[in-house]
């Protein structure tokens, strides 16, 4: 129209007997469809940009607050390891997660293992005070020295017996701290 490109959109007029008399016209410059068109891209643009921007924030804060606690385990559980065995360190995590989850159990798992040796060491004690007294009676009673000859080796029996229960703990709990250990390098490899 006028040498200027239109998109444009024509419609017959006609008369009462079905002849065309003229024409409704109804046009606009391919210029300014073009510049909508354009507007709404730009727009279109900048939505994605920002929805994208926003899910990048979100995630890098997801993942933080996923591994954060995972780091502290970490460290925690490698102060632990290579603290020659103090069972009376515990994890400390705040969060009420799996994260927190695994933590408990942990000190769980810990608390129970103290109670454990506490009950060894005290039969330990006591089997210690029982030989202090046999010695002291088989050096006063000689008559009865083959009796307490043989309860020794009874109580060595047992001190044997709790020697490798002592041992088998030993491995059991070298044996968790490999398994944690192999726990917080998969979390690091997830990283």
């Amino acid at each position: 129209v006028v040498g200027i490109p239109h998109l444009t959109v024509y419609k017959p007029i006609k008369n009462s007997s079905g002849e065309v008399i003229g024409m409704w016209f109804v046009g606009k410059s391919i210029k300014n469809v073009n510049d909508v068109i354009s507007n709404v891209r730009n727009i279109t643009l900048a939505i994605i940009s920002i929805v994208g921007l926003i899910t990048i924030i979100i995630s890098i804060l997801i993942v933080r607050r996923i591994v954060t606690p995972l780091k502290s385990i970490q460290n925690q559980l490698h102060e632990i390891s290579h603290g020659e065995g103090d069972l009376t360190q515990e994890l400390k995590v705040q969060s009420k997660d799996e994260i927190g989850d695994l933590a408990q159990s942990f000190n769980q798992t810990l608390g129970t293992l103290r109670k454990m040796m506490h009950e060894i060491s005290n039969t330990a004690g006591e089997m210690t005070v029982s030989c202090e007294n046999l010695y002291e009676s088989a050096a006063h009673s000689t008559t009865f020295t083959n009796d307490i000859v043989n309860s020794l080796h009874d109580v060595a029996d047992g001190a044997e017996a709790q020697r490798i229960i002592s041992q088998q703990s030993e491995v059991s709990i070298n044996s968790l701290q490999q398994n944690i250990h192999d726990v917080a390098e998969a979390v690091d490899r997830i990283e």
